[in-house]
């Protein structure tokens, strides 16, 4: 017998065993068969992404030592962002996919914000540190906005002094004549 399989104790027609014996035996030998490359299989395939799943409960042991505040409530929290969530979804209702899926996601993200600001901000320190690319992304993001907001405050500050200029000259020409 396999290791895998475990033999039950199971009412058989006795009637039906006497008469058919062969039956009896190749299910037996069949279900035992299966139930040992099942086990088998199993075992590949646990060996096979065991690492994957490994990684995957390293970084969550972690994820939850790092980032999780013992000092915040969450059982009102997490229902205050359960609402949060719903009530997106309300308001996005008659709205297209994409839009629905997005004011969903930004009023359940931003209900998490609010109701576990710890949380949160521990949330993207963890997150920048795991992942620098992400980082690396958010500081490009950041720079080309203070470039835009720069360009754009000068491109305000020219015509604002051209307007000026203009309005002096036209109020120069109204007096003089």
């Amino acid at each position: 017998m396999s290791y895998y399989y475990q033999e039950e104790q199971v009412e058989n027609n006795q009637e039906l065993k006497n008469d058919l014996p062969w039956l009896a035996d190749s299910i037996h030998d069949g279900r035992s068969k299966v139930y040992c490359a099942l086990g088998f299989a199993g075992l590949k395939l646990e060996n096979a992404f065991g690492w994957i799943l490994s990684k995957e409960r390293k970084t969550l042991s972690i994820a939850k030592q790092e980032i999780f505040s013992s000092d915040e409530r969450k059982l009102p929290g997490i229902a205050y962002v359960a609402v949060g969530g719903m009530a997106g979804n309300i308001f996005a209702r008659n709205r297209i996919a994409p839009t629905r899926w997005l004011v969903t996601t930004l009023a359940t993200a931003g209900t998490f914000v609010y109701c576990f600001p710890k949380t949160s901000r521990k949330l993207g320190v963890f997150t920048e540190t795991r992942f620098p690319a992400l980082r690396e992304r958010r500081e490009q993001l950041c720079q080309q906005t203070r470039q835009t907001l720069q360009n754009t405050e000068t491109s305000v500050n020219r015509y604002a002094e051209l307007a000026q200029n203009q309005y002096q000259d036209l109020v120069n020409r109204i007096y003089k004549h």
